[in-house]
């Protein structure tokens, strides 16, 4: 992956978990490996 390529498949990532983030209802999912989270304390 070149630069460019590995710098928009970054933002589409982003967005992607932005979009999660800022629904109004709960989401769960099940993971298969690492999980990254928010302390939001």
């Amino acid at each position: 992956m070149s630069v460019f390529e590995a710098r928009e498949f970054s933002i589409l990532g982003n967005s992607v978990f932005r979009k999660i983030e800022e629904l109004e209802i709960p989401t769960i999912a099940a993971v298969n490996g690492y999980a990254l989270g928010e302390d939001v304390n």
